[in-house]
């Protein structure tokens, strides 16, 4: 996220350049997909979220590469928000079952129902369920990509989907 806020700090001098702005849109969207389908290859939880974070960086990327650098800060803070999120609730099981396997962590919703509704908010904000941060986020990109780029509205779709079906099996 630290190397995301830089990007944003220097993109009035990378918008000079049209080559430097098409490559961080196209790294970006490469980088969003390719992690969110990774992430759900995954079967250690930690890592599958650390997947999650690349693809979410990846709007980022695409976000400062538009020159949305609004929408990117706003990504950047949600994405925070939503991951300790996250991570607090995981950190949560992991502890109780002293495993990070997710095919050895099935039904915990009824032993666990604290965390479990910590893990569904960080998941709700991460994919822009309203009124959460990330439905602000998304929207903004969206609304800007449906006028001038609509392939790019496609991989929000895609990398939202294979986001939430990640986090949520």
């Amino acid at each position: 996220a630290s190397g995301s806020y830089v990007l944003i700090q220097l993109q009035p001098v990378l918008a000079l350049s049209p080559l430097s702005t098409q490559t961080m849109i196209v790294i970006g969207s490469i980088t969003a997909i390719a992690a969110s389908l990774i992430a759900i290859a995954q079967i250690d939880i930690k890592r599958s979220l650390s997947y999650v974070t690349n693809s979410y960086m990846g709007f980022v990327f695409i976000a400062v590469g538009l020159g949305q650098n609004q929408a990117a800060l706003l990504l950047i803070l949600v994405h925070a928000v939503a991951m300790s999120l996250l991570y607090m609730s995981i950190g949560c099981i992991i502890a109780n079952n002293v495993t990070q396997d997710i095919t050895q962590l099935g039904g915990l919703w009824s032993r666990r129902p604290f965390p479990g509704i910590a893990f569904l908010v960080g998941i709700f904000a991460l994919i822009g369920l309203p009124p959460l941060g990330g439905f602000w986020g998304l929207l903004s990109l969206a609304d800007y990509f449906s006028k001038s780029h609509p392939i790019l509205l496609g991989v929000i779709l895609i990398v939202d989907f294979c986001t939430a079906f990640g986090l949520t099996r």
